[in-house]
């Protein structure tokens, strides 16, 4: 857990993980987290380690994951490969094109340096850190790495805060950059993704020790965490971001009343309603009171006449090409940062000007889109893949508690069935899920921080779901005489 840790950590606060120059390090983190989880895997009570060892390679020999992620892992080692695809010129046609790659019939990339950061930086290590989960940390453990997570979250607000009100101009006072960032990110979309996913993590723990008499006392501390992520979100001045957290905000503050109202006292509902008129009022008023600050622009620059032109319309010409380019190469595509350099040959000399002096248009700005104009049909089948394997054990686990009554007694009354499942299932899958939207209009999984952190949570969340019942001893030996007493 702390190696997984440590990785995630790691890629977060180096620039979000896309300094590619400062992250040479993050290949032998993975080799480090592989020979842990093969050699020192953790012990069950009563087991040795060279049984914990042979548990943990049968569980992963059967894992969907593991070829998942071979396979991907492959397909990038080819593409990093069969790279140096030159700009030429046409003798006969009198226009540039590419040259064709070394081999043809094999996936290919335009420059090895570039392609070499989806291979090193960021998928196998997110498909290590999921293994490495699933295999080699327990239930405690994956709910403690979740709550590590969420409190790097609050440290990295915190600093970015500091860093913000410094009036510095520079990353971490050394990387002067032009424009706005905020934490350690120098694009303020992944920082605000991130805090977003990070606040709907931690609003869930909050909510689950709310609600547990014997956690009851860690809701308020978890209460810090929860509001420095959101705050987090909103001074990344992402208006993807902060629209998001403010729907997720309103949204699961609905949903923690609907599903605490009738378990708690008449006062406390009073202090509820109290303490969330304030925190509406408090909002308000620091938007009014800084009406130049970044954030009250961005906010004012939020139209929904607009919100169309300046999102989706905007980049109806990097969505074209980028399916154009996937057309032309369907099934494993361009190669990793291909876009950028494909794109020239499917759109008109005059959006191609705009395009080279606009802010961001290297990328798709769809994660979809530029994944599969990149890896092709293959490359983003085996993404999807991955996540449905990821998303199997949590559908499956929630729907069978919605459909299954619980035994009704005075320590546990009837709950009507979607409150059945526990509140840090709603709290993942809809944290996640916003990082999705988030993705068709932006690129956000184009972080390798957020892209093993958004993995984390999907393979942590099963620890939050009942433990499956083990049959009885005598059912699994076949007698028909009942145990004795």
């Amino acid at each position: 857990m702390f190696h997984v840790l440590f990785l995630t950590l790691f890629l977060t606060w180096v620039h979000g993980g896309t300094r590619s120059d400062l992250l040479r390090s993050v290949p032998w983190l993975v080799f480090l987290i592989l020979n842990v989880l093969i050699v020192l895997p953790p012990q069950r009570k009563g087991e040795t380690l060279s049984e914990a060892r042979l548990r943990v390679w049968r569980g992963m020999a059967r894992d969907p994951v593991l070829y998942i992620g071979l396979a991907l892992t492959t397909l990038l080692l080819v593409q990093w490969v069969n790279d140096g695809r030159e700009l030429v010129r046409n003798a006969a046609s009198g226009v540039y094109e590419f040259a064709p790659p070394p081999r043809l019939w094999i996936p290919f990339s335009i420059h090895s340096d570039e392609s070499f950061q989806q291979l090193g930086y960021w998928f196998p290590p997110a498909f290590m850190a999921v293994l490495a989960v699933r295999h080699g940390v327990r239930r405690s453990g994956r709910r403690l790495l979740l709550l590590a997570l969420v409190w790097g979250g609050a440290l990295l607000s915190a600093f970015g805060w500091i860093q913000w009100l410094s009036g510095t101009k520079s990353l971490f006072w050394m990387t002067p950059l032009p424009a706005h960032f905020f934490a350690s990110f120098g694009y303020p979309n992944h920082a605000g993704a991130l805090f977003t996913l990070l606040f709907a993590i931690s609003g869930g723990l909050w909510f689950q020790a709310t609600m547990d008499p014997d956690d009851k006392y860690k809701a308020k501390v978890l209460l810090i965490p929860t509001v420095l992520n959101a705050t987090g979100a909103f001074g990344s001045a992402s208006r993807a971001a902060m629209i998001l957290t403010t729907l997720l905000f309103v949204a699961g503050g609905i949903a923690c009343l609907t599903g605490a109202w009738t378990r708690i006292r008449a006062g406390v509902r009073i202090k509820v309603i109290v303490y969330a008129a304030t925190v509406l009022l408090l909002g308000i008023g620091t938007f009014c009171v800084f009406p130049d600050g970044i954030i009250s622009q961005k906010l004012r620059h939020i139209q929904t006449d607009t919100f169309y032109d300046d999102s989706i319309g905007l980049r109806m010409h990097q969505y074209q090409s980028s399916w154009d380019m996937a057309k032309d190469y369907p099934l494993f595509g361009v190669g990793g940062w291909g876009y950028r350099h494909f794109v020239f040959l499917y759109v008109a000399p005059k959006i191609l000007d705009e395009m080279v002096h606009g802010k961001g248009q290297a990328n798709v700005h769809n994660d979809v889109l530029q994944f599969l104009a990149e890896h092709g049909l293959v490359g983003l089948g085996l993404m999807l893949a991955a996540v449905g394997v990821l998303l199997r054990p949590i559908l499956r686990g929630a729907w069978k508690l919605i459909v299954t009554p619980p035994v009704v007694d005075w320590d546990n009354p009837y709950r009507p069935p979607l409150l059945r499942v526990p509140a840090m299932i709603y709290a993942i899958l809809i944290g996640t899920l916003a990082t999705v939207i988030h993705s068709m209009i932006d690129l956000p999984f184009r972080s390798p921080a957020l892209l093993v952190t958004w993995s984390l949570c999907l393979a942590c969340a099963p620890a939050f779901l009942p433990r499956p019942k083990q049959p009885d001893s005598s059912v699994r030996s076949g007698s028909s005489t009942p145990p004795s007493a």
